[in-house]
């Protein structure tokens, strides 16, 4: 398409203006913006993990890793439990696109966030507990391509650079989350559910060129499954449980698959080591993986949880 553009091009024009200006004219700041910030709205469960996802429908890979601390004030009270949780971010998206016959680009979308949250655990019953936050952070997004071909470099270089390539941008995130987390207990075996709805608003108030400036927000909704069986092993002098662990992720929204995907789901297990005989605050540590599934998407995930 952007040979053909070029080639319809008057002796007058610069072809390279030609193709920037259809690149700016079928990608509007909203579909370019929507992706970006789906980027740094990715990850919101408060456990330690790094997942790797495998669009279907080009040759990319999402890496995501995540490392978030969280302290409960009260934990054992009966009444409201504020809470506050920070949380660091590393993403990146490589894609590769084959132009035709030696000529190609690959590319490496970059995002590094940090946020940090405050908000209020409220109990409903015994098993069901009311959570609501506000959330604000800033993120860095960085975009590197390499080029191979004659045309690629001479044409489609200068043309897509600091437009769809080559390019950094500073931004601000705000937003909220409500959710509900049930446990209840069946005996030896414990079942918990937890359901959150995340809204982030992300601007940039700097970046390397123009083209690259948006805003844009995102609705994210995630629910997770997991039940502790209790066995017979220790580690050491601390009882071991296996879980297993079933989720959903869904981004909501007109532009909810800009990464590739809308949703996918997550199926797998952990072991669970009880180390409350420590006293610490943290009462059970879990090391896990899941298998990441959806329609348009593959993947899995290493998972390390800590539970108060």
């Amino acid at each position: 398409m952007l040979l053909l553009l070029s080639a319809e091009s008057s002796a007058q024009s610069n072809p390279v203006d030609e193709i920037r200006d259809a690149i700016l004219e079928s990608l509007s700041p909203e579909v370019l913006g929507a992706g970006y910030s789906a980027m740094v709205n990715f990850a919101t469960s408060p456990d330690i993990s790094a997942a790797i996802f495998y669009p279907d429908e080009d040759d990319s890979t999402l890496n995501v890793y995540k490392l978030p601390y969280r302290h409960v004030f009260n934990h054992d009270s009966k009444g409201w439990r504020p809470f506050v949780q920070a949380l660091v971010s590393y993403q990146t998206l490589k894609a590769g696109f084959d132009l035709f016959a030696d000529e190609s680009i690959s590319s490496e979308w970059t995002a590094y966030s940090g946020s940090l949250s405050g908000g209020v655990e409220v109990p409903i019953n015994a098993d069901l507990v009311f959570l609501t936050s506000f959330n604000m952070g800033l993120a860095r997004l960085e975009n590197r391509a390499n080029y191979q071909g004659l045309i690629a470099n001479e044409l489609l270089k200068p043309a897509l650079t600091g437009v769809i390539f080559d390019w950094e941008a500073d931004a601000f995130l705000l937003g909220g989350s409500i959710g509900l987390d049930y446990r209840h207990s069946f005996s030896s075996l414990d079942f918990e559910t937890r359901g959150s709805l995340t809204y982030n608003y992300i601007d940039t108030y700097d970046s390397s060129s123009e083209f690259v400036e948006f805003d844009s927000g995102v609705t994210t909704f995630d629910i997770e499954v997991s039940t502790v069986h209790p066995t017979n092993l220790s580690m050491g002098n601390f009882p071991l449980a296996i879980v297993t662990l079933l989720g959903n992720t869904t981004f909501l929204g007109p532009y909810s698959d800009s990464l590739g995907f809308n949703y996918f789901f997550e199926a797998g297990a952990a072991l669970e080591a009880d180390i409350s005989s420590k006293e610490w605050k943290v009462k059970k540590i879990r090391l896990g993986a899941t298998a990441i599934y959806g329609t348009d998407v593959t993947g899995w995930s290493i998972i390390f949880g800590y539970r108060y």
